[in-house]
């Protein structure tokens, strides 16, 4: 009705595994009610450049953004919603670490793994879950020894006699799927001392006092 463009982050997150995170739904069907072309900003090299598990350290990274129309509104109207849909979530697919590798993109920052343990938390040669740690450009678990390289171009360089993954997303999936199916078996469960604080107003963040968090079937 202003007659002005409309700016979405419909991600609304930073990536963990430099992959996508979930759309919502309903773009789709907001894209064909509005009746205005769709144009995709897309970034290339953000993910690299600043990771969230490298706790958001700025490396020397070109970061480049392109624009290209989704679709126009003539296009919309003719297609369904789920045809929409589905054309936004191809454009926002991405893995940021394999693109790396592909274009030999070099992250050369000593500390470049540090922090990934955030991520991958569960050691893929023993199970621990509460072992893994960074150093530099290692990962390593403190149980069993087991350890890996970030290389400069983002794969996992498995150590000595390691086995495991060489893909962080790949690792990423892996822990995914043995919480499915740990709440499939019934054996889920997660209970942690933490810290309780509320976001009462504008100016920051209360605290609370002290508590558990516990996460089971229920």
């Amino acid at each position: 009705k202003l007659g002005i463009s409309v700016l979405m982050y419909p991600e609304a997150g930073y990536s963990l595994d430099g992959r996508t995170t979930t759309l919502p739904r309903g773009l789709g069907y907001l894209a064909k009610k509005l009746n205005v072309p769709v144009i995709m900003i897309e970034t290339d090299g953000a993910f690299q450049y600043q990771p969230l598990y490298n706790c958001l350290k700025k490396r020397k990274v070109q970061v480049k953004a392109k624009a290209r129309v989704l679709f126009t509104p003539e296009e919309a109207k003719e297609m369904k919603v789920a045809d929409l849909d589905r054309i936004i979530d191809d454009a926002f697919s991405f893995d940021s670490l394999r693109s790396q590798q592909e274009q030999g993109i070099r992250i050369t920052e000593p500390d470049r793994c540090e922090g990934l343990e955030r991520v991958l938390y569960k050691c893929a040669a023993c199970g621990s879950e509460t072992a893994m740690s960074s150093s530099g450009a290692r990962l390593y678990c403190k149980d069993c020894g087991a350890a890996w390289t970030l290389s400069e171009t983002g794969a996992l360089v498995p150590e000595g006699d390691t086995k495991g993954f060489t893909h962080v997303p790949d690792w990423f999936e892996y822990q995914r799927s043995e919480v499915m199916g740990e709440i499939t078996d019934g054996s889920y469960s997660f209970d942690e001392a933490v810290e309780i604080y509320a976001l009462k107003d504008y100016r920051g963040l209360y605290h609370i006092g002290e508590g558990r968090l516990t996460h089971g079937r229920e």
